[in-house]
């Protein structure tokens, strides 16, 4: 009633360790030695890597650019447009007060 099994034979087969490479070992720890030698060595250099990153992406580059000059334009306008805003009022104010009949039209300016 026993009869082998034909897969026993593959099985045993694939229990056989085969002898390892030559050097293995050797070869294995120099691969670790140059992965450790071959980390970033600390901040500055971490910095300047994401830096060269940053440089290679020449649309992010050109969108902040973009986007500061933009700023300070807008910051420019605001700027020259409001003393020609209070320039206008110290007219007004300066005229009123001199001609006495605009102090009786208002806020009106001439």
């Amino acid at each position: 009633m026993n009869t082998p099994d034909p897969l026993d034979d593959l099985i045993a087969s694939w229990k056989e360790v085969p002898a390892p490479a030559p050097g293995l070992r050797r070869r294995v720890w120099a691969r670790i030695d140059a992965a450790e030698r071959s980390r970033p060595a600390g901040f500055l250099q971490r910095w300047s890597e994401l830096f060269a990153s940053v440089v290679r992406q020449r649309a992010v580059i050109g969108w902040v650019a973009a986007c500061i000059v933009l700023g300070l334009i807008s910051a420019e306008l605001r700027a020259t447009r409001q003393p020609m805003r209070d320039l206008g009022q110290l007219a007004a104010v300066y005229l009123q007060i001199i001609n006495p009949l605009l102090r009786d039209s208002g806020d009106r300016a001439p």
